[in-house]
């Protein structure tokens, strides 16, 4: 269970993330945009609706019920954001996205903010701007005490379970 002031945090941060979710303008999107809404926040306000892109197949994290609703992780903070920027969680409106247009749906203007298990890299950085992440992932390796697993070359030919 989260304390508020974990939510506190995470709140900021993805609001944060709001702020910064607009397209860089490049030359070549610079006569775009024109053609494409405002990413701003006012804008965001005046729309009454904060679009978000989400994965419906990714659980814990974000996925669709039985019910035909989104629910998770990513799901629950967008809705908390939602709340702090619109005063009511209901405001949001969820897009289903996937991993390969995440970036297109922000540069296209089709949601104003992505929480799908965005990372940021480089390259993404060059497109489109990320707020401080709200949650860091880490993988590691379990192993008996008797026979601690120092160097991945020890699980060369080995069975793993993931």
């Amino acid at each position: 269970m989260f304390k508020r002031n974990s939510i506190k945090i995470l709140s900021s941060l993805a609001i944060a993330g709001v702020l910064l979710t607009a397209c860089s303008k490049t030359p070549s999107t610079e006569q775009a945009s024109n053609a494409q809404e405002d990413h701003s926040l006012e804008q965001v306000k005046k729309n009454g609706v904060l679009r978000v892109a989400v994965f419906a197949d990714d659980p814990p994290f974000g996925f669709v019920d039985s019910a035909g609703n989104n629910q998770g992780f990513d799901v629950a903070l967008a809705k908390r954001v939602t709340k702090d920027l619109l005063g009511d969680e209901k405001k949001v409106e969820f897009i289903v996205t996937e991993a390969s247009n995440r970036v297109e749906f922000l540069k296209s203007n089709r949601a104003d903010v992505v929480f799908a298990t965005f990372t940021v890299t480089p390259e993404r950085k060059e497109v489109v701007d990320f707020a401080e992440p709200y949650l860091k992932g880490a993988f590691g390796i379990v192993s008996p005490k008797a026979k601690p697993i120092t160097d991945i070359a020890q699980l060369e030919g080995k069975t793993l379970i993931v």
